[in-house]
């Protein structure tokens, strides 16, 4: 039986037929990618193996894990010893289920991973662009004190010297937590839970749903102390 670099190889001459920009053997961080298809700005890492769908599986969710690709499909290849005679292999979308694929129905099925994977890519870069605005509109004093009450560390010299953008990350911090606290009071309208004071939105008194807070009088009475 051929070995499994020589079937990477055919798969990736085979996506390259169906106008996908393949690579077989791609070296990433000390680790190696089987097939990399590049589309759409993209990165989608195809792991496969020789007749074992589990190994293969487990490889494309670790390159996901590892952020070495967008995204990831798994393939098992079958035992065949002329892979260039191979026409057709099993597919799964990293965490998803298995199908029996054709060369065209494989490319079809990267596309559609690369496409979900770039709208996902496209949200997260808005809202860190969106978190970046905020911090950057905060006073040295205002990022001082709320990252003083919120218990964020700044980053040291070191740290800065090895990474000069790491003197943002405790704004980013802040600013992702206040985006937290704003997300969860907006998910809290309607919920018999017992509401907080202030609106983390906009630091108005919060009239959303829920249960008001006892006041000293009533914590009395439940607790029977005074």
């Amino acid at each position: 039986m051929a070995h499994e670099n020589i079937y990477n190889a055919h798969l990736a001459e085979l996506l390259r037929r169906q106008g996908l920009d393949a690579e077989a053997e791609v070296s990433a961080e000390g680790e190696r990618i089987d097939v990399l298809v590049t589309t759409g700005g993209v990165r989608v890492a195809v792991e496969a193996k020789i007749a074992n769908r589990r190994t293969a599986l487990i490889d494309a969710e670790e390159r996901l894990e590892q952020e070495l690709a967008d995204a990831a499909v798994a393939v098992s290849y079958p035992e065949l010893e002329r892979p260039r005679e191979m026409t057709r292999v099993d597919a799964a979308p990293a965490f998803r289920k298995w199908r029996s694929v054709d060369a065209p129905e494989l490319a079809r099925l990267i596309k559609t991973v690369a496409d979900e994977a770039g709208d996902v890519n496209a949200i997260v870069k808005r809202f860190r662009r969106g978190l970046e605005s905020a911090a950057d509109r905060l006073t040295d004093e205002q990022a001082s004190t709320a990252m003083s009450d919120a218990n964020i560390p700044l980053p040291s010299k070191e740290d800065i010297r090895r990474n000069p953008a790491a003197h943002k990350h405790p704004r980013l911090r802040l600013a992702l937590l206040v985006a937290s606290a704003a997300l969860f009071h907006a998910n809290l309208d309607g919920v018999t839970l017992r509401r907080p004071k202030k609106d983390a939105r906009d630091g108005s008194a919060y009239r959303g749903g829920g249960v008001a807070a006892p006041d000293a009088e009533e914590l009395s009475r439940r607790t029977g102390h005074p």
